[in-house]
């Protein structure tokens, strides 16, 4: 839709019309022509190179993207293969993207590198999106250019886009939503690229849900005029917005309620985030954000310390571009903060309701979004105050690499794969003490010596495997169609009576499905389950059990 077409339809009293004029319709990216493309390809080598570093050299990663490149490998090459084994705990497109790089890499033994190579794709994407957004801000391209660079070098972006997880992917749909409201209200592909940002955000995790809302809130904020004509205009709008990721949180309920029997699954089962034993509701007193629960202030404290902690630009840069646009009654940047901060806020709230682990990669959206009000402070502002204002932030941005770093080699509750980052960063000495509080490493460690064994036992009939808790095993054992896991449609019948229909149980120490089930089977308190071997080189205790038939 060009200016001729689009102006006559605004009614005359229309607080839009007096900003609209051909140039500003356009809303053109000053981009250099191919930009985008070598800010992608150099970044994706960038975060290739670490993922392979950390992954197959320093075995330095996260759980939680080690559980969903499982969850897509049951998918494919499990005993009982089928779409549903994928999971319905966390958003599935994680593990979904994992898929066609499975069959890829499964050949080479090279399984635990699909998630990585996902999170590195998409980290770089998400710096080419961020440039593109900066440009729309009409950010100096020197200047874009350094708040990319410093993006792309901070040690928590570089972990968190070679490790395998989602927050890269996440970040990259947000910034696509951002990208298609700097464009509203101008033609109708802004809409749909928000609407389809939105749910595919969703489909990564659960706090684009508060995105979702900061969005809707947004636009109501910014383009509703006292007209009645363009208020109907406004309602087909939002509609176009909002249908895209409502479809997304319907299917997903849906499925979960006809493969699960709930449609809130997601959030009600043992293995969700709300019955998890790290969080200040479960864990008690002893957690360090019980104080935070129910606690309006020490929350909003512990909330700005930890965003801090990842870039202290983004809590500087919220406060004086939301003063200056209030000052300029800058509605449509008002409604860029209030998406911004949506997802934050949403965090916070997780800290309030003591349903939050303390990892500090939960607080990851400062990194990028610090460049982001940068840009827009350029947007709003003008003259010497304003070069000085951004030169001090820019400095702060900086500033957040080395605090980021330290924070990770200091705190003891950012998780343990931070602080072995933290230690490699500042003092590699110390990085093999710090193993042992690392869960990713034991898992690493642990899973040939359990995989080899497992192996061979198969050799003689299924292994029973609770995929939850040892789905590094199923991924390093060179038969996992021998196998029968968590994710088999037969495992609860199985499990209710294995005689007769498995050969063999590997139960773990740590609480799992077997000692639920049947207290005490790991001290070997049943008959029918006769121990024939124990792991005494692994770092997380485990027992083979020999299945006796009836």
């Amino acid at each position: 839709m060009n200016p001729e077409q689009t102006l006559p339809r605004l009614p005359a009293n229309s607080r839009l019309r007096p900003h609209l004029d051909a140039a500003a319709m356009v809303e053109r990216i000053y981009v250099r022509r191919h930009e985008s493309l070598i800010i992608f390809l150099a970044s994706l080598a960038f975060y290739l190179f670490w993922a392979v570093v950390l992954t197959l050299d320093l075995k330095l990663g996260n759980g939680d993207a080690l559980s969903r490149t499982a969850n897509a490998y049951y998918v494919l090459f499990s005993r009982d293969p089928h779409l549903a084994a994928i999971g319905f705990i966390w958003p599935p497109l994680p593990s979904f993207m994992q898929l066609p790089l499975l069959l890829l890499l499964r050949p080479f033994r090279l399984a635990i590198m699909a998630g990585p190579i996902i999170s590195a794709l998409f980290g770089a994407a998400s710096l080419a999106m961020l440039n593109i957004v900066l440009a729309r801000l009409k950010t100096p391209e020197k200047v874009r250019w350094l708040l990319t660079a410093i993006t792309l070098l901070h040690p928590n972006f570089v972990f968190l886009s070679a490790s395998g997880m989602a927050e890269t992917m996440i970040l990259f749909f947000i910034l696509l939503v951002l990208w298609g409201y700097q464009q509203m209200p101008y033609g109708t592909r802004s809409w749909v690229i928000c609407g389809i940002g939105l749910a595919l955000a969703f489909l990564v995790r659960y706090e684009a849900l508060a995105l979702i809302m900061g969005v809707a809130v947004a636009l109501v904020l910014v383009y509703w005029p006292e007209s009645g004509q363009w208020r109907d205009e406004m309602e087909g709008r939002l509609l176009a917005v909002m249908v895209p990721p409502a479809y997304a949180v319907a299917i997903w309920l849906f499925l979960n309620w006809m493969v699960m029997d709930s449609p809130l699954y997601f959030v009600q089962s043992e293995y969700s985030l709300a019955n998890a034993t790290d969080i200040a509701k479960n864990a008690g007193l002893a957690h360090p954000l019980f104080l935070a629960w129910h606690n309006i202030f020490y929350t909003l404290s512990y909330t700005v310390k930890r965003l801090s902690q990842q870039n202290i630009a983004f809590v500087a840069g919220v406060v004086v571009s939301s003063l200056a646009a209030i000052v300029d009654r800058n509605r449509k940047m008002i409604g860029m903060l209030l998406i911004l901060v949506s997802v934050p806020a949403f965090t916070a709230f997780q800290v309030f309701s003591g349903s939050l682990a303390t990892w500090l990669r939960y607080w990851f959206y400062a990194i990028p979004y610090g460049a982001i009000v940068i840009g827009m402070l350029y947007r709003m502002m003008k003259g010497r105050a304003r070069n000085l204002l951004v030169a001090g932030l820019i400095g702060l941005y900086v500033l957040s690499i080395l605090v980021s770093a330290f924070t990770m080699y200091q705190d003891q509750n950012t998780g343990g794969d931070m602080q072995r980052l933290g230690a490699y960063l500042l003092n590699p000495a110390v990085e093999p003490e710090r193993r042992a509080n690392d869960s990713y490493y034991k898992f690493r460690h642990d899973a040939p010596i359990l995989a080899a064994r497992v192996d061979e036992a198969s050799a003689d009939g299924l292994v029973m495997v609770d995929a939850n808790k040892s789905y590094y095993v199923i991924l390093e054992t060179a038969h996992p169609e021998r196998l029968m896991i968590t994710n088999d449609t037969d495992f609860l019948s199985a499990l209710q009576y294995p005689r007769g229909k498995v050969s063999y149980i590997l139960v773990p120490a740590e609480d799992n499905v077997f000692s639920r089930t049947y207290p005490g089977i790991y001290d070997g308190a049943y008959d029918w389950a006769v121990l024939v071997d124990e792991f005494p080189d692994t770092l997380v205790r485990y027992r083979l059990f020999k299945v006796i038939p009836d």
